[in-house]
């Protein structure tokens, strides 16, 4: 969310001061007797792009303010195929949820050249759910807590990252809030071989 804000904000203020200088051409130019019609006709669409970025900037920050941070917090690390792990999510803010979800998901990322062109293909090779929550409030002086076992599955591929080839393993939190429009964070996981010589792995925790 920081980062879709600061993008958002920096657009927003490129764009809207390119906007400004556009409307000082045209101001200036009526001023002098000699208005161009092409460029106020121009201005249109530039405006109303630079008011809409405007009204979406204004909307991220509302729901930054409403939305609090998200977090997770993991048992052991690294993790295996196979395993089970506790997860400790909290939520903050001020906010009436109508649903709070946590999934496990896998994704298969492969990068080729198609020509000239450089095509990027993800395809979802898993998709577990975690926990559901529904009907909550949240205050803002008490955030919300859940504790939750995630069971990775035995016969699968562990994280891989190369030049033309991913599997990548995250837990994505999403959240349906009234008033707000939903909002989706992202936690990636690293999930090791199972014959890996690491002596800090760790068993299924006792729940």
């Amino acid at each position: 969310p920081s980062w879709q804000l600061l993008v958002v904000g920096v657009f927003c203020l490129i764009w809207n001061g390119l906007v400004s200088t556009l409307i000082v051409l045209a101001a200036g130019k009526h001023m002098s007797g000699a208005p161009d019609w092409s460029l106020n006709f121009l201005l249109l669409p530039f405006a109303a792009i630079g008011a809409a970025s405007v009204n979406y900037l204004l909307r991220l920050i509302l729901v930054a303010t409403a939305i609090g941070p998200t977090s997770l917090e993991i048992s052991h690390n690294p993790l295996f195929p196979g395993g089970g792990y506790l997860f400790y999510l909290t939520q903050a803010g001020r906010l009436n949820v109508k649903s709070l979800t946590l999934t496990l998901v896998c994704d298969e990322e492969a990068t080729y050249r198609q020509g000239t062109d450089t095509r990027t293909e993800q395809r979802r090779v898993y998709e577990g759910p975690v926990f559901e929550g529904q009907d909550f409030e949240i205050l803002p002086s008490i955030p919300y807590e859940h504790e939750c076992q995630v069971e990775l599955p035995a016969n699968v591929m562990h994280s891989f990252q190369s030049d033309h080839n991913a599997v990548q393993w995250r837990l994505i939190v999403r959240g349906d809030v009234e008033k707000w429009s939903s909002f989706e964070r992202i936690f990636p996981l690293v999930v090791f071989p199972v014959n890996h010589p690491n002596p800090a792995r760790a068993e299924s925790p006792a729940v």
